[in-house]
């Protein structure tokens, strides 16, 4: 998308992390698009990547859980990190390569 807005979050992850137990551990990356442009050959070298890591999540109350209502729930809270650390990424990003 040309304004690098967050997608609609499908339940996989919420899936994985109640199925398994383990904790969701939430990241964004701000970056990539203005090394990766489109329709270049060549990336863009010398340009930062910012890379934001939260602290993982945990859903363990949940559990073995497939009730849409609660994977709906886990996949929202995930992506509410998400859009957070995805933020931060984005206002930390040098002017000069915006």
């Amino acid at each position: 998308r040309p304004d690098f807005a967050l997608q609609p979050a499908k339940t996989g992850a919420a899936r994985l992390t109640l199925s398994s137990g383990v904790p969701v551990t939430p990241m964004a990356l701000w970056g990539p698009h203005r090394v990766w442009k489109h329709g270049n050959i060549v990336p863009a070298f010398a340009r930062p990547m910012w890379v934001k890591i939260g602290k993982p999540l945990d859903f363990s109350e949940h559990a073995g859980s497939d009730d849409p209502a609660t994977l709906r729930m886990v996949t929202d809270e995930i992506m509410s990190a998400i859009a957070t650390l995805f933020e931060e990424a984005k206002a930390g990003y040098p002017e000069r390569w915006r």
